[in-house]
């Protein structure tokens, strides 16, 4: 393994020999027009998800039985805007996940392992259209999520992170992207049962209906969350927080100190959130085996 000095060696000399920035020609002909399509297919799936759940939406029983008309429509929209919210977040995390798979396994062969060389530079092609769906997604989450579904203040800020944590993939050559097919995809994976369990806890009669289901969803999410956000993640995440550290003390070029210092942020604070959400998920998982314990005794 390279000493420390070394490693700035090999960073100092990968930054004179390539080009710092994407070239203008690729930004605007590819990766900006690929982040627009993105953010109108993203937006039109969730337009057909709102008609298509306003229209099978049976009706809903009050909450209260002196609620008025008007609360009751309120709710009924408010139902609608968060299952066809949720759909569509299913739907990039489920494509994030398989393209992310298909890239970790075919062009990450060493994870932490691998050369300085290959974690800066990480890859020519094939991985932009990751970035630039996490991109879309999570620029078009932003405003969807405050003016329809009323996002957490947390989850809002996890969209701001993750977006921060594009931009060295999105436009700079050397800026630590071998990892990008892991962090913007393979992710993802956990997030499918978080999906399926967040529309259960939305209907609570799919619970009362089929108990086990939502009882195995839950068992899933938690063994997928903990084995990729916390075994698989915080290796990684070291690895890739080290490293942006390292070329922000590097690069003398003020814009690219800035990117990678959005970039850390970014990153440090979803990091910060994996072992927030975890510790949670782990209380929960533990109240449920303590609680069916007291049941069987």
């Amino acid at each position: 393994m390279p000493t420390f000095t070394e490693e700035y060696d090999i960073i100092t000399g990968l930054i004179e020999d390539n080009p710092i920035f994407i070239s203008t020609d690729e930004l605007y002909r590819f990766f900006f027009p690929k982040t627009a399509v993105v953010v109108v297919l993203i937006t039109t799936f969730f337009l057909i998800a709102v008609r298509v759940t306003e229209q099978n939406t049976q009706i809903m029983q009050r909450e209260k039985k002196n609620s008025s008309e008007e609360e009751e429509k309120r709710r009924r929209q408010q139902f609608v805007y968060k299952t066809a919210y949720q759909s569509t977040n299913l739907m990039v995390n489920l494509f994030s996940s398989i393209l992310g798979s298909i890239l970790f396994l075919t062009k990450v062969t060493k994870l932490c392992d691998a050369t300085v060389q290959e974690k800066m530079l990480g890859y020519e092609s094939g991985v932009n259209l990751l970035v630039c769906l996490q991109l879309g997604y999570n620029l078009w989450a932003i405003p969807v999520g405050c003016l329809f579904v009323n996002e957490t203040i947390l989850m809002l800020l996890h969209h701001v992170a993750v977006i921060c944590c594009t931009f060295t993939a999105s436009f700079l050559t050397v800026g630590c992207n071998y990892y990008t097919p892991f962090m913007f995809g393979v992710l993802e994976i956990s997030s499918i049962p978080l999906a399926m369990m967040n529309f259960f806890k939305d209907n609570k009669s799919w619970i009362r209906a089929h108990p086990d289901l939502y009882t195995k969803t839950r068992m899933v999410f938690a063994a997928s969350f903990l084995y990729i956000r916390w075994y698989l993640f915080y290796p990684i995440m070291l690895d890739f927080l080290r490293l942006l550290g390292m070329g922000i003390l590097i690069f003398d070029n003020r814009v690219v100190k800035i990117l990678l210092a959005l970039t850390w942020i970014g990153s440090a604070f979803v990091t910060f959130l994996q072992a927030y959400w975890g510790i949670l998920i782990l209380k929960g998982t533990m109240k449920s085996f303590l609680r069916k314990g007291t049941k069987e005794d």
